[in-house]
Parts: C-alpha cells; sequence; structure tokens
C-alpha cells in the first residue's frame, strides 16, 4: 500500500509542479497584459483630451464659420435668382430675334 501512495503523491507533486509553472507563465501573461491595459488607458486619457481641446477651442470657432457660411450662400441664391431672371429674358430674345431671321429668310427666299 506505500508504494501506491509514493505513486500518488509523485503524480500529485507532479500536478502541482505542472500547476506551478502553468501558474508562473500565466503571471507573466498576466503582467503584459496589466502593461498592454495601461498603456491603453494612457491612449484614452489622451484621446479625451484631445477631444476635450478641440471642443473648447474649435467649436465655436467652426460655429461662427458655418453661421458666416449660411449667410453668404444666401447672398449668392439672391444674386443666382437674379442672374437666372435676366438669363431666361436674355433667352427669349435670343430666341425671339433667331426666329425673326429664319423667317424672314425664309419670306425673302421664296
Amino acid at each position: 500500500m506505500c508504494k501506491m501512495h509514493d505513486k500518488q503523491i509523485d503524480e500529485l507533486q507532479k500536478q502541482m509542479t505542472h500547476a506551478t509553472q502553468s501558474r508562473h507563465k500565466n503571471a507573466g501573461e498576466i503582467s503584459v497584459l496589466k502593461a498592454q491595459h495601461e498603456d491603453v488607458c494612457e491612449d484614452i486619457e489622451q484621446i479625451q483630451g484631445d477631444l476635450k481641446t478641440i471642443k473648447e477651442n474649435h467649436i465655436s470657432h467652426i460655429e461662427a464659420d458655418m453661421a458666416s457660411l449660411k449667410t453668404n450662400v444666401g447672398w449668392l441664391k439672391e444674386r443666382y435668382e437674379k442672374l437666372d431672371k435676366k438669363f431666361w429674358a436674355l433667352l427669349m430674345l435670343t430666341l425671339a430675334t433667331l426666329i425673326g431671321i429664319v423667317v424672314n429668310t425664309y419670306l425673302t427666299l421664296k
């Protein structure tokens, strides 16, 4: 019976040695993961700081630029509408002149 217990004890010691080695290996992996986690946290904090800077310093300027752009677009729209009316008037006069020339030429040649 003693030999049987000795074999069991040896087997348990082997398992414990293997478990200890695995634990040390896992501990190394855990330390690497902790270091990566700290790096990611630092990156996130830096990004949050950058976003805060953009929000505080640049958004007001962007809003002001958008407001002035809206005003400029309104001015351009008014100019386009005036130009559009002039264009149609000029186009009608040109067509009337061309029709007159064609009719006059047709009547002259006939």
